[in-house]
């Protein structure tokens, strides 16, 4: 007998197929019980790709059928990822509209969890009033609230890491601002000219100052 350890079956030179004590006859060998294991524990798949349970003998979905499923549950995945893909698409689009509306004066980022970084310029010259970064926020970019003139709050989640050159020079209503002690670096000239700004607060004791980060902020008082 020839052992097929794929099924873990034996064959006679007849071409009878038994189970692997040797007695208990499965059938005869053919194209169709050609068996390998199939991906669920238990299944067993035949040389048509049929999927039979763990004796061979009971079908449990035919080839067709298989494939099909298989189908489906890729349409799904694919169907899933474009939903995405079109509501982060409409999220971002709707987020830089918002930075850039001339009514934008609150704009509470939650509903944009997944954006870790504020882009380069992306809220520069707005309208903006108040601003409440999302949990998510890693990054604030490069001159990314520049000139927001009307900017008088800014709310910074922990978790942010980096304030980028110049991210909020020009804020000319900006008073006051905490820095989360999760920040590890702030930019150069990242609040110049806010020439309003009284009290920063600085939570984390490693934070890097870029060069003239506070310049032309005369009424700054506290630095802590």
């Amino acid at each position: 007998m020839k052992y097929n350890a794929d099924s873990q079956t034996w064959m006679d030179d007849d071409g009878n197929i038994y189970a692997s004590d040797k007695t208990t006859l499965i059938g005869k060998a053919t194209r169709l019980n050609a068996f390998r294991k199939g991906s669920s524990e238990g299944t067993w798949v035949a040389a048509n790709g049929d999927i039979y349970a763990e004796d061979r003998k009971t079908l449990l979905k035919t080839a067709a059928e298989a494939r099909n499923e298989e189908l489906r549950a890729k349409e799904e995945i694919a169907r899933k990822a474009k939903e995405d893909k079109e509501r982060k698409t409409m999220d971002d689009a709707m987020f830089h509209w918002a930075a850039k509306a001339s009514v934008a004066d609150d704009l509470v980022l939650e509903q944009w969890n997944f954006r870790t970084e504020i882009k380069p310029y992306e809220f520069s010259h707005s309208r903006l009033k108040i601003f409440t970064g999302p949990a998510s926020l890693r990054k604030i970019g490069r001159m990314s609230f520049d000139q927001c003139k009307f900017l008088k709050t800014v709310v910074l989640p922990e978790g942010l890491e980096e304030i980028g050159d110049m991210a909020f020079r020009d804020c000319h209503r900006l008073k006051s601002i905490t820095i989360p002690s999760t920040v590890t670096r702030i930019g150069a000239l990242a609040f110049n000219d806010c020439y309003n700004l009284e009290t920063v607060r600085i939570s984390g004791g490693g934070t890097e100052i870029g060069r003239n980060a506070f310049a032309g902020c005369p009424k700054l008082k506290m630095l802590k």
